[in-house]
């Protein structure tokens, strides 16, 4: 099943990208809306278990986010976005109704919260932010912690109308960009540089993830002024048209968390899904680049 893609007209949407403890707080006291926080924390860089440190700490009444559940099925690029019929009975599962809004948060070693984030704009949820700091920042603010198996959530009848085209960039897209010399995409590959150099796509520029982030926490990104700084940098305006991509779709959503995070209409950043992993499958139609060192003198 390939994820269904309905066509759209411009939306604005007043839900803040980030939100701090206060902010949260300030919602939670005056809001009519109601707040779902999701636990998205999966991959890290140590082996611990997502799931037993949620049963263990978690903000009061979180859902925990199983990336897994959330990919297209028989694919052998994840985590690629899953069908449509498989996200909303997902979403269903877990209690989520289409008018919450969905706080999602976790730890700082889990680069998959910006992914979360990025996957539920995607399937047009409206109203969907990111808590700045995440699990720690929660914990140092004096927020409620509760531990133990959770309470079981109602399921929900969630209905998402499908993809939003201008978040998602396929292969297929890709491949008419760079045949295309006058293309007026950005095209940024966020791995780091020396994975960068030994493959990449053509006409793909490196801006390495590190430079949207704080180090060493995927929570924390970079002050706007210093993001601004840096797409400006590499001739990234307002605007213009960008797609991301990294080695399998998920550091990439930091960068993507990024630049809507400094107003920038989130309709004009793709992401390409099964980037690296996806486009090194098909050595005899996706063309390879590589950059050699610099000399050393």
């Amino acid at each position: 099943l390939k994820p269904h893609i309905r066509n759209m007209t411009t939306t604005v949407t007043t839900t803040p990208v980030l939100l701090t403890v206060d902010e949260i707080t300030a919602l939670q006291q005056s809001s009519t809306n109601k707040l779902v926080f999701i636990d998205s924390s999966f991959k890290r860089i140590d082996s611990s278990v997502p799931y037993e440190e949620f049963l263990q700490s978690r903000i009061p009444g979180a859902v925990y986010f199983d990336i897994s559940q959330f990919t297209l099925k028989g694919s052998p690029c994840p985590p690629m976005l899953p069908s449509l019929e498989t996200f909303n009975e997902s979403a269903s599962r877990l209690g989520i109704s289409n008018d919450d809004h969905l706080i999602v948060y976790g730890v700082k070693h889990s680069p998959s919260i910006a992914r979360v984030w990025w996957m539920f704009k995607t399937f047009q949820h409206e109203k969907v932010s990111f808590l700045v700091g995440g699990l720690e920042a929660w914990k140092e603010a004096g927020g409620e912690i509760e531990s133990g198996e959770p309470q079981p959530r109602s399921p929900s009848n969630y209905s998402s109308p499908g993809i939003d085209p201008r978040l998602l960039a396929t292969q297929e897209n890709l491949l008419n960009e760079i045949s295309n010399v006058d293309h007026e995409s950005v095209l940024v590959d966020v791995r780091g540089g020396c994975v960068y150099e030994s493959g990449h796509i053509p006409t793909f520029i490196n801006v390495p993830i590190s430079l949207f982030h704080v180090e060493g926490d995927y929570t924390q990104l970079k002050s706007s002024h210093e993001i601004e700084h840096l797409l400006r940098n590499y001739n990234i305006h307002p605007g213009t048209r960008v797609v991301f991509s990294c080695n399998s779709g998920m550091m990439a959503s930091i960068a993507t968390l990024a630049r809507a995070s400094i107003g920038e209409s989130t309709e004009n950043t793709a992401l390409y899904d099964g980037s690296w992993s996806e486009w090194v499958l098909h050595p005899d139609t996706n063309p390879i680049e590589i950059t050699p060192p610099e000399p050393i003198i």
